[in-house]
């Protein structure tokens, strides 16, 4: 899944700039993945019909959870070798699906790696350091990648505009962090088909500028009748709280949710995220 002439092609100035120190730094990190994940690294058998076809590779994933402004403590790792919590439970989930990788540092990140990903999921905030900046990661997409935006992402890059324009939304506070309804606007996409309906949980709710809604395909919303609407800073915005894009040959898939460790042991939470991951892949 990872043979993209048209990616290769868009990142290959990029990639010049990168050095031997970044390659063996992602070979050391895809050691300790594995290590921590009991994930295959190799490639899964070819069904294929020719026998002599080399195996067909697993899809690679790449979970970049660093914090260069406020962490949350489901992304914060107890000792520099334990993943979080976060980590752990999407490597064992998906270990099946994809070759996961866990990313803490940004600067690792460059046009070589983004190449060879298929899906990248930030749970990220503040101004990190990715080389080529947040432009890098814009035409990483626009040229095929597939961005799977978590919670705080939003949080991300606030000096880098472009960043934000292909998220969809900007953070803008949290006016509600309780146990609230969500609304299942479009039940035909994978990461909410399978939805309970009530929808209901409870997290860190965000507000959003810097959206342009009639770009967007709005899978939830918040249910303003499940909390104190009086609080909110943007009482006309609809309060999405999870949707796609495509853009140019990309996909990009927000999901406002995932702030307390609870959710990252619910099913339901759980199974948007697999969902996520099937429409990124574009599976089915």
């Amino acid at each position: 899944m990872r043979t993209r002439p048209l990616l290769a092609l868009a990142l290959a100035s990029l990639a010049a700039a990168c050095g031997d120190d970044a390659a063996s730094e992602r070979a050391t990190t895809e050691a300790a993945t594995e290590a921590v994940t009991g994930a295959e690294s190799g490639a899964k058998s070819d069904q294929a019909l020719d026998a002599d076809a080399p195996p067909a590779s697993k899809p690679r994933v790449v979970l970049l959870t660093q914090s260069a402004g406020y962490e949350h403590a489901v992304v914060k790792r107890a000792q520099a070798d334990a993943p979080s919590l976060v980590e752990r439970a999407l490597a064992e989930r998906w270990s099946s699906r994809a070759e996961v990788q866990l990313l803490r540092d940004a600067t690792q990140l460059d046009a070589a790696r983004l190449a060879d990903t298929d899906v990248l999921l930030l749970y990220t905030t503040g101004e990190l350091p990715v080389p080529g900046g947040a432009s890098a990661l814009v035409e990483w997409v626009r040229a095929g990648g597939a961005l799977l935006g978590v919670h705080s992402v939003s949080d991300t890059f606030h000096e880098q505009p472009e960043f934000l324009e292909l998220l969809g939304g900007e953070f803008d506070g949290h006016p509600w962090h309780q146990r609230v309804r969500l609304l299942v606007v479009d039940r035909e996409h994978p990461a909410t088909a399978a939805l309970p309906e009530p929808f209901e949980l409870h997290d860190e709710i965000y507000e959003y500028k810097r959206r342009a809604e009639n770009d967007l395909r709005v899978l939830l919303r918040l249910d303003p009748k499940s909390v104190d609407f009086s609080r909110a800073k943007h009482p006309h915005s609809g309060h999405p709280m999870s949707w796609v894009r495509e853009v140019d040959a990309g996909r990009v898939f927000h999901t406002g949710l995932g702030h307390r460790d609870e959710l990252w042991r619910d099913e339901a939470f759980l199974g948007h995220l697999d969902g996520a991951l099937s429409w990124l892949l574009r599976e089915g």
